[in-house]
C-alpha cells in the first residue's frame, strides 16, 4: 500500500510543487493541499481493487464446489466408483 501512495505522491507534476512553495508554502502545507489529495486517488483505487478481489475470489470458491467427490460407473470399470480428490 506503501508503494501505491508513493506512486500517487510521485506522479504528480513538480511544477505544482514549485508553484505552492513559489507562493510561500511551506512542504507541509503542499504535502496536505496539494500533493495529497490527488494522491488519495490511488489509495481509492487500491480499496476499490482489493475489495472487488476479495469478492470475486469468494464467488469463485463457492462455483468450484466440493475438493473431493465420486464418479458412480464408467464405460470402462462399469461397477466401480472412481474417488477423485482436489478437481479434475
Amino acid at each position: 500500500m506503501a508503494e501505491i501512495v508513493r506512486g500517487g505522491i510521485l506522479s504528480i507534476d513538480k511544477g505544482q510543487t514549485e508553484a505552492a512553495h513559489s507562493i510561500g508554502m511551506t512542504h507541509w502545507q503542499t504535502m496536505t493541499t496539494i500533493i495529497l489529495p490527488q494522491a488519495i486517488r490511488c489509495l481509492i483505487y487500491f480499496v476499490m481493487t482489493f475489495t472487488v478481489t476479495r469478492i470475486l475470489r469468494l464467488i469463485e470458491r463457492k462455483m468450484a464446489g466440493s475438493d473431493s467427490y465420486t464418479i458412480h460407473g464408467s464405460q470402462t470399470v462399469p461397477e466401480s466408483e472412481i474417488k477423485i480428490r482436489g478437481g479434475v
